[in-house]
């Protein structure tokens, strides 16, 4: 199994949000570095979405796989 949508990705976004609100208190550097992937991550969201909504699915797959590397997520949503 591939990764095709969203929803394959979802528990790996939601697993790098999760270590950044972790990291707020308790490593202000690593939460710091965590919150610029994550940014970076919901840029790729948004236009994932954008990509779909005009039907352009060359640009969402492509965005699709940068969120799965930036997430470092695998097939069937397993994160690393």
């Amino acid at each position: 199994m591939a990764i095709t949508t969203i929803c394959d990705v979802y528990c790996c976004i939601k697993t790098l949000n999760d270590n950044y609100v972790a990291a707020e208190c308790t490593n202000p550097k690593l939460a710091e570095e965590l919150l610029a992937r994550l940014d970076r991550v919901m840029s790729y969201v948004a236009l994932y979405h954008i990509a779909i909504d005009c039907n352009n699915t060359v640009d969402s797959d492509a965005y699709l796989l940068s969120i799965a590397d930036e997430t470092n997520c695998t097939v069937e949503c397993g994160c690393s």
